[in-house]
């Protein structure tokens, strides 16, 4: 991944409205009934990472040009100084490594699993 540069970043908001307005707790007064989470896309020659961030609008243009194993340690997932941008970075690796996130996280900590993975639930929809 040496060779994969950012060169295009996006941040924006998804809004969303809540069933009913969001009550009160101790530290802050009502929330109010919209969500507003912010998502930022990162992309490398065409292909992109996206997910919700914490940074803010006016940090994410600092990714342009930065190459994706600085982001990205192999051995430990995502550096320290972008983990505002985790979920993307997390999201751009796996499709530039052509696996799912969930292989490139277990590698991290050692692990193998089949791919597909599967994961046993309940499903009630049968009678």
């Amino acid at each position: 991944m040496k060779n994969v540069v950012i060169n295009k970043v996006e941040f924006g908001y998804l809004t969303g409205e809540r069933p009913r307005v969001q009550g009160s707790n101790a530290r802050l007064g009502e929330h109010g009934q919209t969500v507003r989470d912010p998502i930022v896309r990162i992309t490398s020659e065409g292909v992109s990472g996206f997910g919700r961030c914490r940074g803010i609008p006016d940090d994410v243009s600092m990714l342009v040009g930065k190459r994706v194993d600085e982001l990205f340690d192999p051995e430990n997932g995502v550096r320290e100084a972008y983990q505002k941008y985790e979920y993307a970075i997390w999201d751009l690796v796996a499709k530039v490594s052509n696996q799912p996130v969930y292989q490139l996280a277990a590698a991290i900590n050692g692990k193998a699993v089949q791919s597909p993975l599967t994961v046993p639930c309940y499903d009630t929809s049968r009678y």
